[in-house]
């Protein structure tokens, strides 16, 4: 009687997750705060078949051999890290379905043995985490809504078109001017691409640590955890501001009183570097030397957008790094980082401040 009474509690307890999840599934469509129309706009990163989810065309440089890095960089952005976006949701929603059912299991045997052998709060986190990894990317909206974002995560779909090959005549050129013209080059034809690049696998990134975070709290109190709830929260913290990389450097680019950004400054990079292309063939027509180092600059500056943006990422994981107690970073150094990616998105603006400051002015200000 024991053995048929236990074998119809697990299967109660089995429909009661199955029917859990059912109804936890429609949160996967629930309208972002202010930015894709779903979440399946978000995880498909396209609407009506376009590029980004806000109906932009499809990045250039898909579907045929590569000319230059940007076209690299697309290929490697639309072709793989969209899919392993997708990969990690659908696992994640998995794993709160069975995070969910385990939880349901441990409050049966909490109850059974009266909390002496099993604690109801065992049970009560493990469905807590798994309700919240099933609906996995509404959870970081909501985490970036309580951090002052109403923009939500951000479009891994998009990607900058690659400009080019070449652009600016490098031969003959040495010295200053050699250099200059090469970062111009990179900054026409790879640096737009592996921005949104590196804004894509940042989503990633802290996508994995947010699911990360939640199945570490669905440990909490057992002898299984390995981490305490300080580190989860840095984990999930830092995770949550990496899905919106964008944002956060916005808000801390205004807190030093540098530019107040918009998207364009870092989707629209290979544009703007065209038209500082085209004022550099105009003075250099003219022969206008010092117009032709101004835009030689501003194609420089454009060109450190993207290590910006890498300098910023690893800051943040630093920070994370520290609190969870790995020895080998600093608080100090991940702090650095930050501060030195922010300033080489602005690094026009950034590099204008000092000279103003140190020379009272410079050519390209």
């Amino acid at each position: 009687m024991a053995g048929g009474t236990a074998v119809r509690a697990k299967t109660l307890v089995i429909l009661i997750a199955l029917l859990a999840g059912a109804f936890l599934l429609p949160a996967l469509s629930l309208p972002s705060p202010a930015h894709a129309e779903s979440i399946e706009d978000v995880i498909s990163g396209a609407v009506g078949g376009g590029g980004g989810y806000d109906g932009s065309a499809p990045a250039a440089g898909t579907g045929a051999a590569a000319n230059n890095l940007g076209e690299m960089f697309n290929t490697a952005h639309q072709s793989n890290i969209k899919g392993l976006v997708k990969l990690v949701l659908g696992l994640s929603f998995l794993g709160g379905l069975f995070l969910m059912y385990g939880g349901l299991v441990k409050l049966k045997e909490a109850g059974d043995s009266g909390g002496s052998q099993v604690k109801f709060s065992d049970g009560l986190l493990r469905l807590a985490a798994g309700s919240f990894l099933v609906a996995l990317v509404s959870t970081v909206f909501v985490g970036l809504e309580t951090l002052g974002s109403g923009r939500g995560v951000w479009d891994f779909g998009k990607a900058d078109a690659a400009g080019a090959v070449g652009g600016i005549d490098v031969d003959g050129a040495s010295g200053t001017q050699g250099f200059l013209k090469m970062a111009g080059n990179f900054a026409i034809n790879a640096a737009g691409p592996l921005s949104t690049l590196v804004m894509a696998v940042a989503v990633l990134i802290g996508i994995v640590l947010v699911s990360s975070a939640l199945f570490g709290m669905s440990k909490l109190g057992s002898p299984q955890a390995r981490e305490g709830f300080g580190g989860l929260a840095m984990k999930m913290a830092v995770g949550i501001c990496l899905t919106n990389t964008f944002w956060i450097i916005d808000v801390a680019s205004m807190s030093f009183g540098l530019t107040d950004l918009t998207e364009s400054n870092l989707t629209a990079i290979s544009s703007k570097a065209d038209g500082s292309l085209l004022a550099y063939q105009s003075a250099l027509a003219d022969k206008n030397v010092t117009g032709q180092f101004k835009h030689l600059m501003g194609l420089a500056f454009l060109g450190l957008v993207p290590f910006g943006l890498i300098a910023f990422v690893r800051g943040m994981l630093m920070v994370k790094d520290s609190v969870e107690g790995n020895r080998q970073v600093s608080m100090g150094a991940g702090f650095t980082h930050i501060i030195g990616g922010v300033m080489l998105v602005n690094g026009h603006a950034s590099s204008c401040a000092v000279m103003n400051t140190l020379s009272g002015g410079a050519p390209w200000c």
